[in-house]
């Protein structure tokens, strides 16, 4: 199938109100239907038809990480996940979630629709905070999450480490109890320092 270039334009609905931004593919006519599609649904207050759950997961595990990221702007939040079926599970939500999260964080990327490094940091403190929250799921969904950070923290360079501390751990431990469940970290000599770093942002705050 021939190769085409596609000018795709995104008004987003969050954080870039009334600003068109363009981004350009070289996609097969099929993929630029499919893109379309999801890219359509992402920028929109509301949607009428199904997404397919097949071409969300397809996207999202596209090594471009700008196509990934239109179907994490879906993913990520619950009215939009609403319009995918069949649906996703929240065990699969958090999973796809992860990994989509983990390689922003490890390559930084720069792009309209995928996040950069900081900003993926920011997305695990909110989805941390929603389920501490609402304790949706129990104790599971966060003991993934609080041992995602230590796969990540072990595994990275000192900007990531940087950017995990900075952007995850500082806010969480702004909330007390939360300072609490990480608290193991305080006799594991491979965290004594993000721990301790973090706490001592979070306690300086007011």
């Amino acid at each position: 199938m021939r190769s085409i270039r596609l000018v795709l334009v995104r008004f987003s609905t969050v954080q870039r109100k009334h600003r068109a931004i363009r981004l350009q593919y070289l996609l097969t006519e099929k993929d630029m239907t499919n893109i379309d599609e999801l890219m359509q649904a992402a920028i929109a207050e509301s949607w009428h038809r199904a997404i397919s759950r097949s071409e969300v997961l397809l996207a999202i595990s596209s090594d471009d990480l700008e196509v990934a990221g239109i179907a994490y702007d879906l993913l990520s939040e619950d009215r939009k996940r609403r319009w995918i079926d069949p649906p996703l599970s929240p065990e699969e939500v958090q999973s796809i979630t992860m990994d989509y999260l983990e390689r922003c964080i490890n390559q930084n990327p720069t792009g309209e629709w995928c996040l950069s490094r900081y900003e993926s940091a920011w997305e695990v403190q909110r989805w941390i905070l929603n389920l501490w929250d609402s304790e949706v799921g129990g104790p599971g969904p966060l003991e993934r999450w609080k041992q995602w950070i230590e796969k990540l923290y072990q595994g990275g360079d000192e900007r990531i480490r940087r950017a995990l501390v900075d952007g995850i751990l500082e806010h969480l431990f702004e909330h007390r109890a939360l300072q609490e469940y990480f608290a193991d970290w305080k006799t594991r000599s491979e965290f004594q320092r993000p721990y301790d770093e973090a706490k001592l942002w979070a306690d300086n705050q007011g």
